[in-house]
């Protein structure tokens, strides 16, 4: 697909130019590869992989975020304009890859917050996306299993969250069987159903 650069709209000119010369919030280390997947940080050089990935999904869960070229630029401009800079929103997401580089589906970890309340700080948020010629193939289960260890671990998060809408079974079944507890958190609307799962601490 031929690559345009889409113009960007008011708010995120209004952050760059509130930004300039500031250093970003978050720093966020390198996600290595785990078992058979390999994963990139989504941005302006890979985009259009997640636009082929995504554009003719039938789903009804596949948002018009990655699925139209200009929702997906100013999604992705988000990340990099918006949240490094975020006090209370900062966030990041991956493009996951085969290791013979064919892309698969996408990660998120957004929420971030520096706030020191409730545990807010050691708090964040993942989603997931996967192409429909590899759902149900376990590509999620390792995604989401190598994301869980890299938050926990190198970003030292005590909670992730997650949630998806009220009929969507097949991932309601997925964050149930990777451990994940229903809550009572309505944070993004009262259509959705949330999930969290807490850090073990292995105190031996």
């Amino acid at each position: 697909m031929k690559k345009t650069t889409p113009p960007l709209p008011d708010y995120l000119r209004f952050w760059i130019e509130r930004n300039v010369g500031k250093s970003p919030i978050w720093d966020f280390p390198t996600l290595e590869n785990s078992t058979t997947l390999s994963y990139q940080r989504l941005h302006f050089d890979n985009y259009l992989a997640v636009l082929d990935l995504f554009k003719d999904d039938p789903s009804p869960f596949v948002e018009i975020d990655f699925k139209e070229q200009n929702a997906l630029y100013e999604y992705v401009a988000n990340l990099w304009i918006c949240a490094p800079y975020s006090y209370k929103k900062g966030g990041i997401d991956w493009l996951i890859q085969k290791k013979s580089g064919e892309g698969v589906g996408l990660l998120h970890a957004y929420d971030f917050s520096k706030e020191q309340i409730d545990n807010r700080h050691r708090t964040c948020t993942i989603g997931f996306l996967i192409a429909a010629p590899f759902r149900g193939s376990g590509v999620a289960k390792e995604a989401v299993l190598h994301l869980q260890e890299y938050l926990f671990q190198q970003m030292e998060m005590l909670y992730l969250t997650a949630y998806t809408k009220q009929d969507n079974e097949r991932s309601i079944r997925f964050l149930e069987k990777m451990g994940y507890v229903e809550t009572t958190l309505k944070y993004a609307g009262s259509d959705k159903r949330y999930y969290q799962k807490e850090l073990i601490m292995n105190n031996e």
